[in-house]
């Protein structure tokens, strides 16, 4: 036996008709896989964002790269993904078919009590806002838990910005509520509309436990955006949650351009940072705003991804500031602007990773970067498509679905061409090909090198009579992992007459 296994193609082998297993879903014509994620076995993917890696990886931390596409204003499917550093899937999930249109975002990993989660958000777009729910997946990517705003605000939906889970099984999320306000005094419509944000802390039966909302605390003055308008006001438009150290809450508002710290117990505002209403010293910086994203590091100091829609000229960065809670003094220690030639109005993170780096998305740039402390380039991508959030975490997962397999070949019954992928599948590193005359007597013809998301291997010199393929993904020294689907040679009587037998 013969084998060969060439680098990722450019699309399927043009000398051989595209024939498949018919009991797994069809290949109809030569399938393209492209810089587009397009792929033999999934032909499903053919609409996903393009990946390509401007900066190759060069000292980045362990791990994959997490995000999500919200499909909006591009032609896009919105999807989710989970790559390596070379920009190659490991995962896609896609939502091609849903109409309205339903976002996903902040998809990412999320540890409880030392148990790896994904959750994500995935929800509509009405007036302004998006509604939806959170979804949260085990590390065999099944359904484990959905989270939903309560306490009579149901209709309104979870909100996509962010989404946290606590080791006490309880969880943070908010939406923005609908308020009928009279905008007259201020130039806007008597039967005006204000966005509130209310944020909910939920128990793991999904009662409210600790509820928070931004009219009670924060002057409707206090945005920048315009109250003359006849659409909703979205004044505060909340777009970052974090649990300090203290218990207590930060929250990243952007269009009042300000963090808040609010105490858990009474829901009074602690401080604010930012904005109108700044009660800080900011040392060494120019103010940030319309940001994302507030996280407070181990070392006592915070990160945010400032967007920088107030400065001129309009910059956004990553920047960390040491912050004296007790005087009032905010301090920037570290940024990152790619000198100054990035700018996103609008989404977009910073991510302090365990060695130092940071990485995150530039929101409307679909660009991800990670950077090191330094503030060089440690990995750059153009991810195709819009993604609020990027992420980079430490990843196991053994899907439950089967690997898939699909099957090409011409006249000549010794040779046939496979391509195999396991959607998911963290760890993989070669997979077994089997093949033979019947279902029950397949033997391992190979062992290829896993090169991707998908592989592709050509067979030549295979025995008479082979009918039948099936491929088993290799994780280490483990060659017991899952079957993929069986694929008949259908050229053939006697081909064609043991898949018949197969199927009975």
């Amino acid at each position: 036996l013969v084998t060969s296994t060439p680098a990722p193609v450019a699309g399927a082998p043009t000398s051989v008709p595209p024939t498949v297993n018919p009991t797994r879903p069809a290949v109809s014509g030569p399938v393209s896989q492209t810089t587009k994620s397009r792929y033999v076995t999934y032909p499903e993917f053919a609409n996903v964002a393009p990946i390509t890696v401007t900066s190759p990886a060069s000292g980045t931390a362990p791990g994959y790269i997490f995000y999500a596409t919200l499909g909006r204003n591009t032609t896009y499917d919105t999807a989710m993904f989970i790559i390596d550093n070379f920009g190659e899937p490991v995962y896609i999930r896609n939502f091609p078919n849903i109409r309205p249109l339903q976002i996903t975002a902040d998809f990412k990993k999320q540890t409880v009590n030392g148990q790896d989660f994904l959750t994500y958000h995935l929800g509509g777009r009405p007036d302004m806002v998006t509604t939806g729910k959170f979804y949260v997946l085990d590390q065999s990517y099944a359904l484990k838990g959905i989270w939903d705003i309560r306490g009579g605000f149901e209709q309104s939906g979870v909100d996509l910005h962010d989404f946290k889970l606590l080791d006490n099984g309880h969880a943070i999320l908010f939406s923005y509520v609908g308020v009928p306000y009279d905008l007259s005094p201020y130039g806007g419509p008597v039967k005006g509309t204000v966005l509130d944000v209310v944020i909910q802390e939920q128990d793991a039966a999904r009662n409210v436990i600790f509820q928070w909302r931004g009219l009670d605390h924060i002057p409707l003055t206090d945005t920048y955006i315009a109250l003359t308008t006849t659409t909703p006001v979205d004044y505060m438009h909340t777009n970052g949650v974090d649990v300090d150290t203290d218990g207590n809450w930060l929250v990243s508002n952007r269009n009042t351009a300000e963090i808040v710290k609010i105490n858990r117990s009474t829901g009074k505002l602690m401080w604010r940072l930012g904005g109108k209403k700044n009660e800080f010293i900011i040392n060494d910086d120019t103010v940030f705003s319309f940001q994302h994203d507030i996280r407070r590091l181990p070392n006592g100091h915070v990160t945010l991804f400032d967007n920088g829609n107030l400065r001129e000229p309009n910059t956004s960065r990553f920047v960390e500031y040491a912050i004296d809670e007790v005087n009032k003094v905010l301090t920037r220690t570290w940024q990152f602007t790619d000198n100054n030639k990035r700018y996103t109005p609008a989404n977009g993170n910073a991510q302090r990773l365990p060695n130092g780096n940071t990485i995150g998305s530039w929101g409307r740039m679909a660009k991800v970067t990670e950077v090191t402390p330094k503030g060089d380039i440690a990995l750059d991508i153009d991810i195709g498509a819009v993604s609020y959030r990027a992420f980079r975490f430490p990843w196991e997962a053994t899907p439950t679905e089967a690997p898939r397999l699909a099957a090409f070949y011409a006249t000549d019954p010794t040779t046939a061409t496979l391509f195999f992928s396991w959607n998911g599948a963290t760890g993989i590193t070669a997979y077994d090909v089997y093949a033979g005359s019947t279902l029950t007597g397949t033997t391992l013809v190979t062992t290829t090198a896993r090169t991707g998301f998908e592989t592709r291997v050509a067979l030549a010199g295979l025995p008479a009579g082979t009918c039948v393929f099936q491929v088993r993904p290799v994780r280490g020294t483990n060659h017991s992992l899952l079957l993929s689907n069986s694929v008949f040679r259908l050229d053939s009587a006697a081909c064609r007459a043991v898949s018949d037998s197969a199927r009975r």
